[in-house]
């Protein structure tokens, strides 16, 4: 059976995926949803909106946070290396 991950670990684990930049994080509707935002000091680099928690296991956030690394890493610019903070035994 696939853990689900919590909010609280999701935001800390996209914080730091996504340095140096910045990040928010927000739970829509009635929490089965959320999206974060990357910006930089002057403008919105990468928003992922709207994926559901319930297929936000940890091989499915690792395949959502390394997509969008590697849609900012396309337009020029560069993060700090990452390693999930969740692996397949946690799974």
């Amino acid at each position: 059976m696939k853990k689900h991950l919590k909010l609280g670990d999701v935001n800390e684990a996209i914080q730091s995926a996504f340095l140096p930049f910045q990040c928010t994080i927000e739970s829509i509707g009635t929490g089965t949803r959320f999206r974060f935002r990357v910006f930089d000091e002057n403008e919105n680099v990468l928003s992922a909106e709207g994926w559901n928690q319930r297929i936000c296991d940890q091989s499915g956030f690792r395949t959502i946070i390394s997509t969008a690394r590697a849609r900012l890493e396309r337009k020029g610019f560069h993060l700090q290396p990452w390693d999930s903070p969740f692996s397949d035994e946690d799974a």
